[in-house]
């Protein structure tokens, strides 16, 4: 895992990374995983949140888990979704 920040046009933008296999479990038969998820204040509009995220699988058994791992990626989105608006913001730096 990794947690950094970079200044991109102008914007800080967290990124966290998870670059490590499963050890256990059906995903274990990933050789490749690779998640990234980046946070940074939507262009025009400082009050709102612009989310990106990234999740790179590979070896055999990743065409067979790919549709899993979709729908479940897209029920997380909505669940986030719905869940970030109870959120609060980041206190302003120091």
């Amino acid at each position: 895992m990794s947690d950094v920040e970079r200044v991109m046009d102008g914007q800080r933008v967290r990124i966290l990374r998870d670059s490590g296999i499963p050890l256990s479990g059906p995903l274990a038969a990933l050789d490749v995983w690779d998640h990234q998820m980046a946070v940074s204040p939507a262009p025009g509009d400082p009050a709102r949140t612009l989310w990106r995220e990234r999740l790179v699988i590979g070896g055999r058994a990743a065409p067979a888990l790919w549709p899993a791992l979709w729908a479940v990626w897209q029920w997380r989105a909505a669940r986030i979704r719905a869940l970030a608006r109870t959120w609060a913001h980041d206190p302003e730096p120091a």
